[in-house]
């Protein structure tokens, strides 16, 4: 998504709101109104101005959500809530006291609680958006306006990412939590070593090109703060004697490679995602533990079923670690190796599995054209420029790695807002509320919260306490998936009576049947709604219709709506195609799950439980 220089340079006279659509490619682009001056505190009192400049604003459009930056006397948020019924939320830097509201908005003081804000609403990614700031707001704050425009559009496109990642991989996923239930069901979750880490750093090692310049510090810490790498660090880390006490790995290929001719495995901890590969199951460190993820089956099943509070997780297996390293209480939390960017011409750490490949920058086109030096790899990617580390330039980085980069941010502000942040990757992008360090300083930072070296291997034992644990009481676990499948056979129930019901309506509105059509139009409503309530119960279906949902309304045009009969037939269509969909979901959920067992599973080692 791109800005129109108008916008970030606005001429005199041009407006200062912006607005764009979730559509396609959506377009932040200035209005025409004038700007008001001699305001205080940036903030019009004119309650008529800002109802003049809000109707400017909308320009007759009806978006469902709008971002706004500044609540000021509260005059813009009034007139947005009156002229429309959009979710609306607001960005207010250094907001005091919580402010009184109409319903359906919120005025956020810190960009993280906006995301967090932003992905609680269903489907954002195909919902319509509009984007705008008080006028005065932005030209007296230009550093707060390019923050607030920047999380907007990563806001967006991760909206946007998760959505088309769920449609192409969400069957892959339920797939491998099948195949991996009976192996977690014995497994100690991740969740019983909460505050084993208290009192000591904790540090999330990336596979990033600078990784290289954070080596001697981990030698160094080795033992005496908790390393947390992600699976793809591990070949760098064997080769300069680096033995991380935490690995995880959440990629749905199979990453097994990463842990070939890797010593000292038994020292290790794996945290490998339930709807990852089945194959990092069968991974021999010290100790896999159960990872409950946040907004998935298998983390709703194991918090209700075992008590676990799921990590939270943007979609990266550096995300995972730092939830990780947080719930084990560890402080500061560091993160190194975490470029999210390319650096001379890389995007991952020499002697990682990617680390082979290449590549230059192109500006003129915007594109990062690699190849790989093992074999006849090459390609390109669209590229995006993010704050340099250090602040002084800008870097390339890849969309999704600007997504990732978002997710820290927003993590700083909210969850993890209570630990200390740095990032001593000493390379790649900014990660805003990260204080930088040198990776060569870290160590001397870190000196007051380090044990002496040798003195406790605190950090070391994690690996022993793992190993001690016992796994909970596996029927709780298998008892959520049966009422997991309960909830997908009423699913299944309502899906057949909603689509019988849309296909009988689409026979009278072709036949000119309208009498009988005007009855069952309201039938069709109320098995269209009561599909929607049980559909929302279970987890597995949300997960996977979304894809089917997909699949049976590609090429499906609308027609214009001035052609009504067309428009009609073609809503009804969609109904019967959608509720189809739901129905073959859960069908097949049902025979992926359903033959699952307590007796599929091995039997969990019998161990003395080691306290943290």
């Amino acid at each position: 998504m791109s800005l129109p220089d108008s916008v970030l340079s606005p001429s005199p006279g041009q407006a200062s709101l912006a607005s764009t659509a979730a559509g396609p490619a959506p377009v932040l682009h200035a209005g025409a109104m004038s700007t008001a001056t001699g305001l205080d505190n940036g903030t019009p009192g004119s309650r008529e101005l800002a109802d003049r400049r809000i109707t400017t604003f909308l320009a007759g459009r009806t978006p469902e959500v709008v971002f706004f930056l500044g609540h000021g006397d509260g005059s813009y948020t009034e007139a947005l809530r009156r002229r429309t019924a959009a979710t609306i939320l607001v960005w207010e830097p250094g907001l005091g006291a919580a402010p009184t509201l109409p319903p359906g908005v919120q005025v956020l003081g810190r960009l993280g609680e906006l995301v967090a804000a932003a992905a609680a609403i269903t489907d954002l990614a195909a919902r319509e958006v509009a984007v705008g700031a008080i006028p005065e707001l932005r030209e007296r704050s230009p550093d707060a306006f390019a923050r607030f425009v920047d999380t907007v559009r990563r806001v967006i496109a991760t909206a946007r990412m998760r959505r088309v990642t769920v449609a192409r991989s969400a069957g892959t996923w339920l797939n491998h939590l099948a195949t991996n239930l009976p192996h977690l069901a014995t497994q100690p979750p991740f969740d019983l070593l909460a505050g084993a880490g208290t009192g000591l750093p904790g540090v999330v090692i990336g596979a990033g090109p600078s990784l290289d310049r954070g080596l001697e510090a981990l030698r160094q810490l080795q033992g005496r703060a908790v390393l947390c790498a992600a699976s793809t660090a591990l070949p760098p880390l064997a080769r300069a004697g680096i033995v991380p006490d935490l690995v995880v790995v959440v990629e749905a290929n199979d990453n097994t490679a990463h842990f070939t001719g890797i010593p000292h495995l038994e020292r290790m901890v794996l945290l490998a995602d339930p709807q990852g590969h089945p194959a990092h199951f069968a991974v021999p460190p010290a100790r896999n533990l159960a990872l409950a993820v946040r907004d998935t089956a298998a983390g709703d099943w194991l918090e209700r079923a075992w008590g676990c509070r799921p990590l939270a997780s943007g979609g990266s297996v550096a995300c995972t670690a730092l939830s990780a390293l947080h719930r084990l209480g560890c402080d500061p939390l560091v993160l190194t190796g975490m470029d999210l960017a390319l650096t001379d011409g890389r995007t991952h750490a020499a002697g990682s599995t990617q680390g082979r490949r290449q590549g230059r920058f192109d500006a003129a086109t915007g594109r990062f054209l690699f190849s790989s030096e093992d074999r006849p790899v090459s390609g390109a990617w669209q590229a995006e420029l993010a704050p340099a580390w250090g602040g002084e330039a800008s870097v390339p980085t890849r969309p999704a790695f600007n997504v990732y980069r978002l997710w820290f941010e927003s993590a700083a502000e909210t969850w993890a807002a209570d630990r200390s942040l740095v990032n001593a990757t000493g390379g790649g992008a900014r990660i805003h509320g990260y204080r930088e360090v040198d990776p060569d300083d870290l160590v001397g930072l870190l000196a007051e919260r380090l044990p002496p070296s040798g003195a406790d291997d605190r950090a070391g034992r994690l690996a022993e306490m793992a190993a001690g644990l016992i796994a909970p009481d596996a029927a709780a676990l298998w008892g959520e998936v049966a009422g997991e499948l309960r909830a997908l056979a009423a699913a299944a129930e309502a899906a057949v009576a909603a689509a019988q019901l849309a296909g009988r309506a689409l026979a009278e509105l072709e036949a000119g049947q309208h009498t009988r059509l005007a009855r069952t139009l309201p039938r069709l409503s109320a098995a269209e709604a009561t599909l929607g309530e049980r559909t929302r119960t279970t987890r597995l279906l949300n997960a996977l219709v979304g894809e089917k949902a997909a699949v049976a309304a590609r090429g499906q045009a609308r027609p214009p709506a001035a052609d009504r009969l067309a428009a009609t037939a073609w809503s009804l269509r969609q109904s019967r195609r959608i509720s189809e969909a739901v129905a073959g979901g859960a069908a097949e959920l049902a025979a992926r799950f359903g033959p699952l067992s307590p007796s599929s599973a091995p039997a969990p080692p019998r161990t003395s439980p080691a306290a943290p």
